[in-house]
């Protein structure tokens, strides 16, 4: 039931061929799949979709200054890639899946959130499996993430985990199912294979820092002059890291969207809409963990997932 791309091509031709050859527009294929191309397919894509990805690349990603902020976050975005953000089990199923991907109850289609723990951080235990210790989060409902397993790539299901649990899937953020999808698939650098699928689903590390940076220039945060008349400061006022977070709390979905639509924030330089996001990252897991330093809580997550040593009873 799927179609590898060659297949596809040979689909695109065949279609060509029944609708415009055979003596209904021209004998030419070439010709055909011309006119099927122009007036059938290109004629019908949003601009979204017939995007250049590597345009954006070129020219928002890997350009000095953007470089230059993520790798001062280098170590923070590695700690989100490799932690599994979950979703309590009313939410999102069993495996902790996002809400959009959890199956519905005929008999109660519409469950109350279940309210998670600010400050749960992972409460892991070593299981043996054969040759390597792997670990286990218990009581899954509750905890807010878990520890990747080494060699596991993000899949959407965690892309989409990640977004919600730092704050991002606000309707105020403009990030709809859509563009977690489209920003999730335009990030992915990887050559495909295929013969196999698996590398369609997953983000390896880099490209999950690029999916980042398409986020924040997808938000497009407002300018500060823009922040401090909105949040009712003097625009000389030092606006701190957490105001971005408060305008992103406080505003309504139409404020929002002009913001995002208004010229100044929408010609901001991509560097300056990554650290506005990455404030708005960087505030939510503090919140959510409890903690004020930013240095500790990384340290905390790291040791978390450091394997715990066996510990023998009788040698105590």
């Amino acid at each position: 039931h799927k179609l590898h791309r060659h297949s596809f091509i040979e689909a695109i031709v065949r279609l060509c061929i029944a609708k415009y050859c055979r003596g209904q527009t021209t004998n030419n294929v070439a010709n055909a799949l011309q006119y099927l191309c122009e007036v059938n397919i290109a004629s019908n894509l949003s601009p979204e979709i017939a995007l250049d990805v590597d345009f954006f690349r070129k020219t928002k990603i890997y350009i000095s200054e953007t470089v230059e902020v993520l790798s001062a976050h280098e170590r923070l975005l590695g700690i989100c890639y490799d932690t599994v953000f979950k979703i309590s089990k009313a939410r999102g199923g069993a495996k902790g899946r996002p809400t959009h991907f959890a199956r519905k109850d005929p008999k109660n289609p519409d469950p109350p959130p279940v309210e998670t723990e600010p400050g749960a951080l992972v409460r892991r235990a070593s299981v043996d499996s054969g040759d390597r210790k792997m670990p286990q989060v218990k009581d899954s409902h509750r905890d807010l993430c878990s520890c990747r397993v080494a060699g596991q790539r993000m899949g959407f299901g965690q892309w989409s985990a990640f977004l919600e649990f730092t704050g991002l899937l606000k309707s105020s953020t403009g990030m709809t199912l859509f563009y977690q999808k489209l920003h999730f698939r335009r990030s992915q650098m990887a050559v495909i294979d295929d013969g196999t699928s698996s590398q369609t689903r997953v983000l390896a590390l880099v490209d999950f820092m690029e999916g980042v940076v398409r986020v924040a220039e997808h938000m497009t945060p407002p300018t500060a002059e823009m922040l401090a008349v909105y949040l009712g400061m003097d625009s000389g006022d030092n606006l701190g890291d957490t105001s971005m977070w408060k305008y992103y709390s406080m505003v309504n979905d139409e404020t929002a969207e002009d913001m995002r639509s208004n010229p100044d924030a929408k010609n901001q330089p991509t560097h300056v809409k990554l650290q506005q996001l990455l404030f708005v990252i960087i505030y939510e897991l503090k919140r959510k963990f409890s903690c004020d330093s930013l240095e500790y809580l990384m340290d905390y997550i790291e040791e978390a997932r450091e394997p715990k040593p066996d510990v023998n009873p009788t040698a105590l």
